[in-house]
């Protein structure tokens, strides 16, 4: 994986306020981004957006095994490298709708599994089930983890918001406030910028006073 300088990333669910915050960040550093999300408008408005860095969109179901293809090819022959996957994660009252497999060993099979790079997985969730789906991601995340191997980091973020209910998705999540976004984003642009194994494996959960704690630790501090 580059060390340093302009990163390449795949993002899906890039339409979610979370993924445009991200987006956001990453262009905002120069970053190379390659946007995947359902709705073509949202994809298009993404490419169309400013920034010193570059954006790529591709439209379709996330779940289409044909879609997570042509997409992680297209990213692939745009920037010749992924060197971080970032899947904002669609969620319900009653938990994360599935894990994004899909992606993560797609992105391991073409890129990571020799040269490494970073994997992060986002959970915006209802703020009633925070405990719930936190330790559900913890399970998935450090089993992916262990099957990946030592040179792809994988994270998890829960990001517990009053609008990630049902009634409140349109086109997946899009209504994250605006604080708990930004520092959802510089959480994930730390992630994918440092470089460090610290959190390989863990799931970070955001705090109700700000900040973020991991799961099976103390209050996380960058």
């Amino acid at each position: 994986m580059t060390t340093v300088g302009v990163r390449a990333v795949l993002v899906t669910g890039a339409g979610s306020t979370t993924g445009r915050s991200v987006i956001t960040a990453l262009v905002g550093e120069g970053h190379q981004v390659c946007a995947a999300d359902s709705d073509s408008d949202v994809v298009q408005a993404l490419v169309d957006g400013p920034g010193p860095g570059v954006v790529l969109g591709v439209a379709g179901s996330g779940r289409d095994p044909d879609h997570q293809d042509d997409t992680v090819d297209y990213a692939l022959a745009a920037f010749e490298r992924i060197d971080a996957l970032v899947n904002i994660v669609s969620t319900d009252r009653h938990g994360p709708m599935g894990v994004p497999s899909g992606w993560i060993y797609r992105v391991q099979l073409a890129w990571m599994a020799e040269r490494g790079g970073s994997i992060t997985n986002v959970y915006p969730v209802d703020g009633t089930n925070v405990d719930t789906v936190a330790a559900l991601v913890s399970v998935s995340t450090r089993e992916i983890a262990v099957r990946l191997g030592p040179r792809t980091r994988v994270t998890s973020v829960v990001a517990p918001t009053d609008a990630a209910g049902p009634g409140a998705q349109v086109g997946g999540l899009r209504a994250l406030p605006t604080r708990r976004s930004s520092e959802l984003a510089g959480l994930v642009l730390h992630l994918i910028s440092s470089g460090t194994s610290e959190f390989t494996g863990r799931t970070l959960v955001a705090r109700p006073t700000g900040g973020w704690s991991a799961v099976d630790g103390d209050p996380v501090v960058f």
